[in-house]
């Protein structure tokens, strides 16, 4: 009996999680049915105006409306009582392989080779260059990593030489001593061709990340240099292709202080605030009009879509709580009134929280310091990045100002991540438009502790970028805000995303620095590998490449499913009729043993495919 009640509260629980688990997947697809919905009632008054458009142009805009209502609902509550968001939902919910939902499947190999070259300063040496070129070869019939196949083509061509007197240069010479055994050299190659991998591997997942792409699979094959990435639901080949195999862009750039940069914000709110009171009579046409962008022709040609403004129910003091109240801001006025109200009022700062503090004695407000000039919520990044990029706004700045995001979300009191992304304002001092430091100038990078014992990142440049670091510190530190002295920050930019922005307290001589924050162990290291990562070129070839497209997906969906229904119904039926009550307690078994896979999957984070489904219907 005992052992029957343990079966019984096993078999409870059991039930209940895996309904726990399984409810994930039915709000998400309740949300996306909205969305759906949504789109095609957009689409719907989008045809009335423009009835001629393509069925091409018709699918895009489908698309572009449900990623923008998707993105506009993704930090909002989408499950009651437990208060899970759509993304986080999304998280959780059962996945589904790529032959079921579509989307792209890359095998990318990272080029030792060319790590190699540059880790040589490109030597023109024969031996060299003859032992590269013999290695190639080498590696079509054998699967020795290149490195070995490097150092035996070394061996062949000339037992005697001295790989340190090709790789001991003015970039790598502590890297590589130049008493350096050949073996020791290898040794080294091998090591920086591990991390060169795992480095690549690290910065295609940022920049998946930035791709919006839900549940990305992306996995470096053992004892290789090849990384497989899957990527569900995209459509767009060329630009997977183009994020994936680009190089990393490691910048160095000067910034502004916000104290410099609030002026321009508040003149850029009351144009807005004027402008949107100009406008208000032509609210009832302002949907439309906004739509018609999404499809400016009928030729296929896809264009920029006008973010639609979202109302909400949100105060602006629920985004100066989410960021623990360490600035007040114009938001506060809203205390008294809706967010409405306040939104028309400031249609600048109910995007963007600015940096303001309050002066206890006297109750004024002032702007703060720091390349940070506020805060905006993930849902209204990309309508912030359109205003910030309009010429009208822009001319309240300075000509040579540029906003760049960061790349990670602020933390909470909990030190978990938010949905809410700081604003940084770059100061561009050269004429290309280019950073005046870029990673190439980095020879290596690591974590160190400060006197404190917290994280910091150690870093080291080459005799270029150790002259320019110096004349960058030495300027940050003697900056000015209003005349008065202040110490500036540098920011540390990869791929366009804001990674650290550290105030420099004197002049660095040497290239030798360190940078400071409240980083995590884990948050250095990712810096430090960065940071790394601009040192030496190590691009990712795309060496195999496979679509599935939505419409394969869909079909694959809806045969699989209803073999699945089919085989399950008939073997009920059939269990039932031959073997009466026995078989109706069978088809109970059955059902549950069903109900129990899916759930389980679920928890696991198993992907579901179309070999799964086939074993499904073999239970």
């Amino acid at each position: 009996m005992q052992n029957k009640t343990a079966i019984w509260l096993f078999t409870i629980l059991l039930t209940a999680a895996c309904i726990y688990q399984l409810s994930f997947t039915w709000i998400t697809n309740g949300v996306e049915n909205d969305a759906k919905a949504y789109a095609s009632e957009k689409l719907d008054s989008l045809l009335t105006v423009n009835p001629e458009m393509s069925s091409y142009a018709q699918d895009s805009a489908l698309g572009v409306l449900e990623s923008n209502y998707l993105l506009n609902v993704g930090s909002e509550e989408a499950y009651p009582v437990l208060g899970y968001t759509y993304r986080e939902c999304k998280q959780r919910e059962l996945n589904k392989g790529l032959d079921l939902q579509g989307g792209m499947n890359v095998t990318l190999e990272v080029s030792v080779v060319d790590l190699i070259k540059a880790m040589a300063a490109d030597s023109k040496d024969e031996v060299f260059v003859k032992s590269i070129n013999d290695a190639i070869e080498l590696q079509k019939n054998s699967q020795d990593d290149f490195t070995t196949l490097f150092g035996q083509a070394i061996q062949a061509n000339n037992p005697n030489f001295k790989l340190s007197s090709v790789f001991h240069n003015r970039e790598n010479k502590e890297l590589f001593p130049r008493e350096s055994s050949n073996e020791e050299v290898l040794d080294i190659i091998r090591k920086e061709a591990e991390d060169a991998v795992k480095r690549t591997e690290q910065v295609l997942r940022k920049r998946i990340d930035g791709l919006g792409v839900v549940q990305p699979k992306i996995q470096r094959l053992a004892t290789s240099d090849r990384i497989i990435v899957e990527l569900p639901g995209v459509k767009d080949k060329s630009r997977v292709r183009k994020i994936l195999q680009g190089t990393a862009k490691l910048e160095f750039w000067e910034t502004y202080d916000n104290r410099e940069i609030f002026t321009g914000l508040e003149k850029a709110n009351e144009y807005l605030r004027e402008l949107k009171k100009a406008e208000s009579p032509k609210a009832d046409s302002t949907e439309t009009s906004s739509l018609d962008d999404v499809v400016a022709d009928d030729t296929g040609t896809k264009t920029d879509v006008e973010a639609e403004t979202k109302d909400s129910t949100d105060s602006a003091d629920d985004l100066l709580a989410e960021l623990e109240g360490d600035n007040d801001t114009a938001a506060n006025a809203a205390d008294e009134q809706s967010f409405d109200e306040f939104a028309a009022e400031n249609p600048l700062y109910a995007l963007v929280q600015p940096i303001i503090y309050q002066d206890p004695e006297t109750q004024q407000y002032f702007p703060g310091e720091g390349p940070v000039i506020g805060y905006v919520s993930l849902k209204n990044k990309a309508e912030v990045t359109e205003l910030l990029a309009d010429r009208n706004i822009l001319k309240y700045f300075p000509s040579d100002i540029k906003f760049l995001w960061a790349a990670k979300p602020i933390m909470d009191g909990n030190n978990q991540p938010t949905d809410v992304y700081a604003l940084h304002a770059i100061q561009v001092l050269q004429r290309d438009g280019n950073a005046r430091l870029e990673g190439d100038a980095i020879t290596n990078a690591f974590v160190t502790a400060d006197p404190l014992g917290q994280p910091e990142i150690s870093m080291s440049m080459n005799s270029t970028g150790a002259k320019i670091w110096r004349e960058m510190t030495r300027q940050a530190s003697q900056g000015t805000v209003n005349g008065a002295p202040t110490n500036k920050s540098i920011a540390v930019v990869l791929d366009d995303l804001v990674y650290s922005a550290p105030s420099v307290n004197g002049e660095i001589p040497g290239g030798q620095s360190s940078i400071s924050g409240r980083f995590s162990p884990e948050e250095a290291q990712d810096l430090a590998n960065v940071l790394k990562a601009g040192k030496l070129p190590a691009p990712a070839n795309i060496i195999e490449e496979a679509i599935v497209g939505p419409s394969l997906g869909q079909e694959a969906i809806q045969s699989g499913m209803m073999s699945f229904i089919v085989a399950f119904i008939l073997v009920l039926i059939y269990m039932a009729f031959f073997y009466a009550r026995a078989g109706l307690i069978a088809d109970i078994a059955l059902i549950a043993n069903v109900f129990f896979v899916f759930g389980v999957l679920t928890s696991i984070g198993a992907t579901l495919t179309l070999p799964g489904i086939a074993g499904i219907v073999l239970t």
